[in-house]
């Protein structure tokens, strides 16, 4: 379907490490560089932090903070695409068959035949992140189908405007977060149980769920059940145009329905700091859920809050 030479040899740069380590370097330091600047302002108070500690983690800790920037900026460049937030290379006819080259992309990097691979330019960061796991002795294997299904998924429910049941959101979401999880988990090598960060997982999701609601409806990612729209009867015509989460606000349904995910995305925090606090963590992992995770969920949480009570 493409020609080799317009690609990428991954397996010649898996079989010269130093030369993969290099070439990912450069696809990372552009990535972080070309989100932030797509965003302006507003991308670098989302990832200005988030992004410098990441590099800043590589002093005590190399291998494995190259690992996370090369997984972190692979998915997102990915997700990128897929949203419209990057071009898509002339190479593919839609996002769908985008997506469907990287499946076969990652079927022959994690489960090589011996034949050589080829693959896109940001193909280089994901096949950097599974050489380091490889040299790190962990597998990321199943987490990086699941977070690629994931993709596929939104990918396929924008396109028709889904809605979808609140079971299914469930399970898109428990398959999506707990692959970041435990990936993260492994890499930090923290021997606990996955389930524990299920509350603090909640708690985010609903945060980025808010946060990112007016985009998501505008590009077809209907992140509110069935159920809760005839709940809190909820007529979706009423939020085309609708910019910015003060706007949709305006609209009475959802104001009620963003203050009771607000209120148990709170409830989830409490819950979350309970099962950390009895969790013997490596300081790092606390610093970074603090930082991450904990941190802008209940800052954001607690401004909804007061947004919503105003």
């Amino acid at each position: 379907m493409h020609e080799q030479d317009s690609l990428v040899n991954l397996s010649y740069l898996i079989s010269h490490p130093k030369a993969l380590d290099a070439e990912a370097g450069k696809m990372q330091r552009e990535t972080a560089i070309e989100t932030i600047t797509n965003r302006g302002l507003r991308g670098f108070a989302k990832y200005g932090v988030y992004f410098s500690v990441m590099w800043a983690a590589g002093v005590k800790y190399p291998l494995e903070a190259d690992l996370l920037r090369s997984g972190n900026f692979y998915w997102r460049y990915v997700d990128d695409v897929v949203d419209h937030d990057r071009p898509l290379s002339e190479r593919y006819s839609s996002q769908a068959e985008y997506l469907q080259q990287k499946r076969a992309t990652l079927t022959q990097l994690f489960y090589p035949t011996g034949e050589l691979t080829f693959g896109d330019r940001e193909d280089v960061m994901v096949a950097h992140y599974h050489s380091l796991a490889g040299r790190l002795g962990i597998d990321l294997t199943q987490e990086s189908f699941d977070i690629l299904d994931t993709i596929i998924f939104d990918e396929e429910r924008c396109r028709d405007r889904r809605i979808l049941s609140q079971k299914e959101l469930d399970d898109y979401f428990e398959l999506l977060d707990p692959a970041c999880i435990k990936g993260a988990l492994k890499v930090a090598r923290e021997d606990c149980d996955p389930e524990e960060f299920h509350p603090l997982s909640m708690a985010v999701r609903t945060f980025f769920n808010l946060r990112d609601f007016p985009k998501d409806f505008e590009d077809g990612l209907i992140n509110i059940s069935k159920e809760d729209i005839e709940k809190y009867e909820v007529d979706l015509n009423q939020l085309e145009g609708r910019a910015t989460l003060e706007q949709l606000l305006l609209y009475g349904p959802i104001r009620e329905w963003c203050l009771d995910q607000t209120n148990a995305g709170l409830r989830f925090l409490e819950e979350s700091d309970k099962r950390l606090e009895r969790l013997k963590l490596k300081p790092i992992t606390n610093f970074v859920l603090w930082l991450h995770f904990e941190r802008p969920a209940r800052k954001n949480l607690n401004k909804y809050a007061q947004m919503l009570v105003a």
